[in-house]
This record gives C-alpha cells, structure tokens and sequence, in this order.
C-alpha cells in the first residue's frame, strides 16, 4: 500500500479510455474540475467523459453535456466502484481532481483495476482539504 501513497499519479499527455470528472461540492472547485474536463476532452485526451458523484455528476453534465452520469458515488472509494462498472477491466483513465486529492484519487482507482493517471484542475489548496485528505487516507488504512 505505501508504493501506492508515494509513487507518483502524474502522467503526460496522451490519449486515454476515458475521463473521469471527481465530484465535490458545488461551486468554484466543481467549476475548476468541470473546465479542465472539457479542456482536457477538447484537446483529445479521451472519447468519453463521465461525471462522478452524488448531486455533482449533474451539476458537471449541465456544463459539459458530453458526460455520462455516475451520480450515486458519495467517496471516492464509491466514484471508482460504480466508474468501473462502466468502463472495461484495465481501461486507462485521466482522473480530474486537484492537486491534494490527487495520490488518494489514483489509490482507489488503481485498486479497482483502473490504469489511472492525474490531470490536475488546478493547484489551489485550502487548509481543510488537507485535513479531508488525512482523513480519507485513515479510512483507507482502516479498510473502510
């Protein structure tokens, strides 16, 4: 598990099965994700996109009407279970995501069988998202 925590989610370009839009609470963050997305599938990085995450697949559809909905994720460990039931075993995704949330993201997307690298929305942090990510990494340990 610790070669997971450390290696590194980035990747360069190239072109991927899929992109996949992580939920958060709406507003300036879902906004940043939702840009790099359409940037990202603009730019040809893959032919599909899908928006993950309860209430927030929506609000990312609405703004990129290519997106196909996975809207009952409520974790990230729930946007990777449910995303793989949409996308073939081994498929290589772009997770959209920020920088914090990044090594977690690609944790529990490379467990559910994923080839999954990270295109970062952006590199802004607030303090509490660090804590959200302590926090979700001590479930993750836990096994929850």
């Amino acid at each position: 598990m610790l070669s997971a925590v450390i290696k590194s989610p980035y990747a360069p370009f190239s072109r991927r099965d899929a992109i996949v839009v992580l939920g958060c609470p709406p507003g300036r963050t879902l906004d940043e994700r939702t840009g790099t997305a359409a940037a990202l599938y603009a730019a040809g990085g893959a032919p599909r996109v899908i928006a993950t995450g309860r209430g927030e697949a929506e609000a990312v559809a609405a703004r990129l009407p290519v997106a196909e909905l996975e809207p009952r994720a409520t974790s990230t460990a729930e946007n990777a279970a449910f995303v793989a039931a949409m996308l073939p075993p081994g498929a290589s995704i772009w997770l959209v995501t920020h920088r914090v949330h990044a090594r977690r993201a690609a944790y529990f997307f490379g467990r559910a069988g994923f080839a999954a690298a990270v295109w970062p929305a952006s590199d802004r942090v607030r303090a509490k998202w660090y804590l959200r990510e302590l926090g979700g990494w001590l479930k993750a340990v836990a096994g929850r």
